[in-house]
């Protein structure tokens, strides 16, 4: 019997597109399908150069590494059949996220295949000017159109084609997939370890997450600094350490401020980000893909510095932090705050 394939493709920021990963090995072992994890699209190094196995390795996973390892790819069957003829694209060359604004509120959320679109598909752009979502019209045809196709975590197993294409935000996942079949090579690894070890980050130091550009926490950074002085005296820690790990310099010197004994990785943050984008999208739209592949690095670092903490307090809206936590593994030393 032929091999079946699912190629996966990059969306968002890290910790997205880690958990959307995690939900791709499920899907693919569940399918038996082989993998392919394409990060080409420019967000974290140079478009059309995939990214992803230069710091990650996947472990007990059938997987592939290029697209070209497929044999006969002109003679296999593709879903969406336009993305199979264009394989090297990335999603938002083609694809606009939509959904119905009012038809998904009849519609389950348990519901798989095209019958969940209403509430998430990516649409295929008929224009590059096309951005215009929030149709019901729109939703209510994508459910005939084979090229406007549910997010990846709601396909329907045992689909016949021989290609897959799969993209998603925040998929549901199987945390244990994180720990147990993604890795890091070994060069970022021995670095983080390297750094880790000369922080001391193990003992009688609690690790901070604080994403402050497009998504803010619900509370404040005094109420942090409560739960910080908490998990001290609770702890029994003596001039505990606190790692911070933050893409705003003005929390940095916050904990300055109020602090003492605390840590940053040195990283490079753009003049202009703001609140209502993160900074991993600053270099696609710039196209700046060396300072792109810096962030994805400084990110990486920071991600498993925070799990290497004897304390973690996380931030519940962030992939980033969830990530950490899931990597961490120690749930009576891990907080959300």
């Amino acid at each position: 019997m032929p091999n079946k394939y699912l190629i996966l493709k990059g969306c968002a920021g890290l910790g997205n597109r880690l958990s959307t990963l995690a939900s791709a090995i499920e899907y693919a072992r569940k399918n038996k399908r082989i993998l392919y994890v394409d990060w080409s699209d420019g967000q974290f190094g140079c478009k059309k150069q995939n990214i992803f196995y230069k710091y990650f390795e996947l472990k007990n996973v059938d997987y592939i590494r290029s697209i070209n390892e497929i044999a006969d790819y002109n003679k296999c069957s593709c879903y969406p059949p336009f993305w199979g003829e264009n394989p090297s694209a990335s999603l938002y060359d083609i694809y606009i996220h939509d959904y119905g604004n009012t038809v998904r509120k009849f519609i389950p959320l348990s519901f798989c295949g095209n019958l969940s679109k209403p509430h998430s598909y990516w649409r295929r752009k008929r224009h590059e000017e096309d951005d215009k979502t929030g149709s019901d019209i729109r939703a209510l045809k994508s459910l005939f159109n084979k090229n406007d196709i549910p997010f990846g975590g709601r396909y329907k197993n045992n689909r016949k084609e021989d290609i897959l294409f799969f993209a998603d935000h925040i998929p549901e996942f199987l945390s244990n997939i994180i720990r147990e079949n993604i890795f890091l090579t070994n060069e970022i690894n021995t670095e983080i370890n390297n750094i880790a070890n000369n922080l001391g980050l193990s003992k009688n130091c609690i690790g901070v997450h604080v994403r402050m550009t497009d998504k803010q926490p619900v509370a404040s950074l005094n109420k942090l600094a409560d739960k910080l002085v908490g998990i001290t005296l609770e702890a029994k820690l003596h001039s505990p350490k606190l790692f911070i790990a933050t893409d705003s310099e003005a929390v940095e010197n916050y904990f300055k401020e109020h602090f003492n004994n605390v840590f940053f990785t040195e990283k490079w943050r753009p003049d202009k980000s703001g609140k209502e984008m993160g900074i991993h999208q600053y270099a696609i739209r710039s196209e700046d893909y060396t300072m792109a592949e810096r962030m994805l690095k400084e990110s990486i670092i920071d991600m498993w510095l925070l799990s290497k903490c004897e304390y973690l307090v996380w931030q519940s809206n962030s992939t980033f932090s969830k990530i950490a936590s899931i990597l961490k593994y120690e749930p009576e030393k891990t907080l959300s705050w």
